[in-house]
């Protein structure tokens, strides 16, 4: 190869490379981030989890808040501080009864009871017969200091009633709760 094609080629190269590399930091690749991002949730709310968490289709303003899929990101990653920091932020910016009800079961992880009880008190306020929500508060009255069995029943009912599906383990532990007391 001739020598004097070869800063030529080299410039080229590096234009080329730079443009490619400004195109990715721009809004295509946030587009195909967030596209990812959704994507994963999407899948994840598919499989099957051993918690309180059961797949469910989430609203289409969800997939489009990105401090929503990044709380639920922290959530799987078990980063619940991080997940609690990003769901705090998608209800400042739009306070949607799914989010209150995934900060509220990502703060009963963190064993925040009465805290996570508030949320998903104002899930159920702004989504009646919110099932998941209920069930999710069934868990948090059943595992509070002392338990309150009354209380995690009374949500229990309501969770059936809207068509949630309840873990068997579940029912077996407020029974023994119950005998226990």
């Amino acid at each position: 190869m001739n020598k004097k094609w070869l800063l030529p080629l080299i410039v080229i190269i590096v234009v080329t490379s730079l443009s490619a590399i400004y195109w990715a930091k721009n809004s295509s690749y946030k587009k195909l981030k967030l596209q990812a991002t959704q994507e994963m949730i999407q899948h994840l709310e598919g499989l099957p989890t051993s918690g309180i968490k059961a797949p469910q289709k989430q609203p289409a303003v969800l997939l489009e808040d990105e401090n929503y899929l990044r709380g639920m990101q922290y959530y799987y990653k078990r980063e619940f501080d991080s997940a609690v920091s990003e769901f705090e932020a998608s209800i400042a910016t739009k306070p949607t009864p799914e989010a209150y009800c995934e900060l509220g079961i990502t703060l009963m992880e963190k064993n925040e009871f009465s805290k996570a009880i508030d949320n998903l008190k104002k899930s159920i306020e702004l989504k009646a017969q919110y099932s998941k929500a209920e069930y999710a508060m069934a868990v948090c009255y059943a595992r509070i200091n002392p338990p309150d069995i009354k209380s995690a029943k009374e949500h229990l009912e309501k969770a059936k009633k809207s068509g949630y599906q309840i873990p068997e383990w579940f029912e077996k532990y407020l029974a023994k709760l119950e005998t226990a007391k």
